[in-house]
């Protein structure tokens, strides 16, 4: 799909297959670590924010 793995060499599915573990995990801590982050901000300024 993307042309960069044929670039470097490296068949794409083994890329995905690589990447997807370190990218899901990456990606959960970002968002629990930024959702934590909005809240605290919310909460300071006193924002009634409310998310499902």
């Amino acid at each position: 799909m993307t042309p960069f793995a044929h670039i470097a060499g490296i068949p794409v599915e083994e890329t995905v297959t690589m990447l997807l573990p370190a990218f899901s995990v990456g990606f959960g801590a970002l968002v629990i670590n930024s959702r934590d982050r909005i809240g605290r901000i919310a909460r300071r300024l006193g924002w009634r924010r409310r998310r499902r």
